[in-house]
């Protein structure tokens, strides 16, 4: 005997079904306004920033040509050579102290054989602008210097120490704001000096000199520094011995430029 089942559908009512339909489509409504919302920003950044990587379906065109009405601004650094002084307008105008520096080196003389140790100090000003500016436009930097300086002396005969100063020095260099700076100096002074047997007359004397040298600025301001020097050095007629003494020298030393 066969019994007949009767199967009945949970299918739920049509009101049942476009209730559910509504509630899913609201739902996925939301999804979009929220993910719309989240990639907003993101897109605005990719729009102002060249440098992010542009959004999927963004045209060459797009990628390289900036927004409309957007300026584009790159900073180039100031790499221009100056002379010290200078200020980015080309406007010049230095006032007080410009350098100073300190010399060791050795000097030596034919006559007699007199050999001679010193040890330099100097200090370098500027010039009143009405000299300096025009010098400072074709990269001449003239300076008035003072030096002093003391010393040993020696010789076959003798032993000795000197001590001077040299007020009225000029130091004139080639400046546009490179490492290497070629520069002369001159001047004239007066010493003390206790050698004996080289006919000099007396302990004081008169020194005119004359030097040539070179700056390697291994930072803005310190520089190293060799210069080759001649210096005279004689009574000028105060004793009745005048024959002087001529000393070539060597020199070594380190130059701060403060306002360089």
């Amino acid at each position: 005997m066969i019994e007949r089942v009767e199967v009945v559908s949970r299918r739920p009512a049509p009101a049942t079904r476009r209730a559910g339909g509504a509630r899913r489509a609201a739902r996925a409504l939301a999804a979009t306004v929220g993910c719309a919302l989240l990639l907003a920003p993101s897109a605005a950044v990719r729009a102002a920033d060249p440098l992010v990587a542009p959004a999927a379906g963004t045209t060459a065109a797009e990628v390289v040509a900036p927004p409309a009405g957007t300026a584009t601004t790159m900073e180039v650094p100031d790499v221009t050579l100056r002379p010290p002084g200078t200020a980015a307008d080309g406007s010049v105008s230095r006032h007080g102290i410009q350098h100073w520096g300190l010399k060791i080196g050795y000097g030596w003389s034919k006559q007699r054989q007199t050999g001679v140790i010193p040890f330099y100090g100097q200090v370098g000003w500027s010039f009143p602008d009405w000299l300096d500016k025009p010098l400072l436009r074709w990269n001449l930097d003239l300076q008035y210097v003072l030096e002093a300086w003391t010393g040993g002396t020696h010789s076959p005969y003798t032993s000795a120490f000197e001590i001077g100063v040299n007020p009225i020095s000029l130091r004139l260099a080639y400046d546009q704001g490179q490492q290497f700076v070629p520069y002369l100096q001159g001047g004239l002074g007066v010493m003390y000096t206790s050698l004996q047997g080289v006919r000099t007359g007396g302990p004081f004397e008169f020194d005119e000199l004359f030097g040539i040298g070179i700056e390697a600025f291994v930072t803005k301001r310190f520089a190293l520094m060799v210069e080759y020097r001649y210096r005279h050095m004689s009574n000028a007629g105060i004793y009745e011995d005048n024959r002087g003494l001529d000393t070539q020298f060597v020199l070594f030393g380190i130059t701060e430029h403060p306002q360089r």
